[in-house]
């Protein structure tokens, strides 16, 4: 453990095991990704998760061979991804919005009986020949 994973999540004993000592990472699903790791030997990422707190990590599980490890040991590199993962969300919302509008903007224009969607925010056309000017010549002499 190093110093930016104490400062993320807090100080933790040494020796002890990540079961033990590491709720987060029961809480981001990794005791079960770390197992995966050390039987297949192949390194696994889960992306974007969610801890108590509001944060969003990417984690990335990395088999490790020590002699001080009998039958090796995980390295497990977490990636703040807080930001990128709140601007996603902020810009699903925004399309959520847009969708919810041109839905509501389509069911307004099918009960005012208005072919086009692109009319749909101002009166409907009227016809061609309400449409001319009125002749200057008109008037009295």
């Amino acid at each position: 453990m190093n110093d930016a994973y104490a400062a993320a999540f807090g100080p933790r004993r040494a020796g002890a095991t990540v079961a033990d000592t590491c709720p987060e990472a029961e809480e981001l699903g990794l005791l079960p990704l770390m197992d995966q790791v050390l039987r297949s030997g192949k390194p696994r990422t889960v992306k974007s998760r969610r801890t108590r707190d509001g944060g969003f990590y990417t984690v990335t599980c990395l088999p490790v061979d020590s002699p001080r490890l009998d039958g090796g040991g995980v390295l497990v590199h977490a990636a703040d991804v807080t930001d990128h993962a709140e601007a996603a969300e902020r810009l699903r919302a925004s399309e959520r919005r847009h969708r919810e509008t041109a839905v509501t903007l389509q069911r307004s224009c099918s009960r005012r009986n208005w072919s086009s969607p692109t009319t749909c925010g101002s009166p409907p056309p009227t016809s061609r020949a309400s449409r001319t000017r009125p002749s200057a010549a008109t008037g009295t002499t």
